[in-house]
């Protein structure tokens, strides 16, 4: 439990035994806001459903199938899966006990993904930054793909691993009676190309905004 006056004197409040985790996703309480549900993915394979009810006696509910899962994501009802060159795999939540993968999208090696609304913006791996529609989970599709390399199809290729995604409202320009557009913004982590910043408001054609290499 975490000790709020003297945070070095935290100490693990319970134990769930799963070998290799490497990720996390949580169902929380509407209301309360404390963790019901945890599923935790393992590189070596699977998804584990821990139930949370009794946070000091948490205990295994089931696991679920998945490769060499990266990254984990809830919303709503959903849990998707970014389960590397297996693609995303979604899976519905609405009873953790009994999840159960309905829908999956073919990736080249998705590691983590960002969603806004029906729209998913996954880290693809050497795929680059790949874009979603998600709304029908049975039938999720690509909308559109995005390198990371200047030089297109031979530049050397970026590894794309984490991504964040965020509203930009529109804001007014010093000096002019005029306004910037409004725009969704990609953040991406690349192994090759370090911070690279996508404007993801049209998913068919992302464009690079900014980078930042090393």
């Amino acid at each position: 439990a975490f000790d709020r006056k003297n945070p070095a004197q935290s100490r693990p409040s319970a134990t769930v035994p799963v070998k290799d985790a490497r990720g996390v996703a949580l169902v929380l309480d509407p209301l309360q806001g404390h963790a019901q549900w945890a599923f935790v993915g393992s590189s070596s394979g699977g998804v584990t459903v821990v139930d949370l009810s009794q946070p000091v006696f948490p205990h295994i509910a089931g696991r679920l199938e998945a490769t060499a899962p990266w990254q984990l994501v809830v919303a709503g009802k959903r849990l998707y899966i970014c389960d590397g060159k297996d693609g995303v795999r979604i899976v519905d939540i609405a009873n953790p006990a009994k999840a159960k993968e309905i829908g999956r999208l073919a990736t080249t090696d998705a590691r983590d993904l960002s969603l806004n609304g029906p729209i998913a913006v996954i880290a693809d791996g050497e795929g680059g930054l790949l874009a979603a529609d998600v709304g029908d989970a049975a039938a999720p599709k690509a909308l559109g793909r995005a390198s990371m390399g200047r030089g297109g199809a031979t530049s050397t290729a970026g590894v794309t691993t984490r991504v964040i995604t965020y509203f930009q409202y529109s804001r007014p320009i010093p000096g002019k009676e005029d306004r910037t557009k409004a725009r969704l913004l990609a953040f991406v982590a690349d192994d090759v190309y370090g911070l690279r910043i996508f404007d993801a408001t049209e998913p068919s054609a992302m464009k690079l905004v900014r980078g930042f290499e090393d």
